[in-house]
């Protein structure tokens, strides 16, 4: 999710897509969604590995 200006959350469908699956950099984790560099991100919750970065 990105927070939008106004103060809401906008949803974004490639964190959709990508939340609960399985980390494919590690056996252990799962994505959740994250900050990664200052960036909103969906990243791994074992190894911290971004998935995706949103600009």
């Amino acid at each position: 999710m990105q927070e939008a200006v106004d103060g809401t959350v906008a949803v974004h469908p490639v964190v959709d897509a990508l939340e609960g699956k399985r980390c494919t950099f590690c056996d252990e984790g799962e994505l959740v969604q994250g900050v990664y560099k200052g960036k909103n991100a969906v990243i791994c919750e074992s190894c911290e590995t971004p998935t995706a970065q949103l600009w």
